[in-house]
């Protein structure tokens, strides 16, 4: 499964599976972008940018699990976890954005 790949192509699923291995492509990542200022907040940046892509795979995974749950009380519940985490990679993603 592919988290990320955007336009350099960067695909973080080899990563997904440890919270050392989200760090590691959170730092990767990182190489990747030129900027001419380093964040105000270096230890925050990574955070969110760890946030972003734990809930990306948490949310493929509940996605995974979606259609194989036999009630709808265990699908709307699915769901329901799925929007609260799209709603922190949301929050995260604008602080990354004002960082910037």
């Amino acid at each position: 499964m592919t988290l990320y790949s955007g336009e350099s192509g960067t695909d973080c699923s080899n990563f997904a599976n440890t919270s050392e291995g989200l760090k590691d492509w959170a730092r990767t990542r990182r190489g990747m972008v030129e900027s001419f200022l380093e964040a105000d907040d270096p230890v925050l940046e990574d955070v969110l940018e760890w946030t972003v892509a734990r809930d990306s795979a948490d949310i493929g995974r509940l996605m995974q699990w979606l259609p194989k749950a036999q009630t709808m009380r265990d699908k709307h519940a699915l769901l329901t976890r799925a929007r609260e985490l799209l709603t922190e990679i949301d929050s995260a993603i604008v602080q990354l954005a004002k960082m910037q």
